[in-house]
């Protein structure tokens, strides 16, 4: 199952954080690197209906991980297809506002 996946690669780069949080080298060491890069490719291979579901699925906090390795193409797509608490969650600790999310004072009036 894909969530199994991806839950096993956020597991990995987890680890591998604490791991290196008491060495003298940053957790964005290679190996940080490449559970963020496996991360990365595998989410990328995935369709939107299967990554929506795996997002809905999420903590927040490797909801937010996952959301930071989605190429900037699918964001807006994403948004509009996630549950609204899991869209509420992005809105309110992702730096990343899609374009639907956007609101121009002057289209107010």
């Amino acid at each position: 199952m894909s969530l199994q996946n991806v839950i096993n690669l956020i597991s990995q780069h987890r680890y591998s954080e604490i791991a290196n949080s008491g060495q003298e080298v940053p957790p964005s060491d290679q190996m940080t690197k490449r559970h963020v890069k496996e991360l990365h490719d595998f989410i990328a291979r995935l369709d939107t209906a299967e990554l929506v579901e795996i997002l809905d699925a999420l903590s927040p906090d490797d909801l937010l991980l996952v959301w930071g390795q989605i190429d900037e193409d699918r964001l807006d797509d994403l948004l509009n297809e996630v549950s609204d608490a899991t869209r509420d969650i992005l809105a309110s600790r992702s730096s990343y506002l899609g374009s639907a999310c956007v609101v121009n004072a002057f289209e107010l009036v």
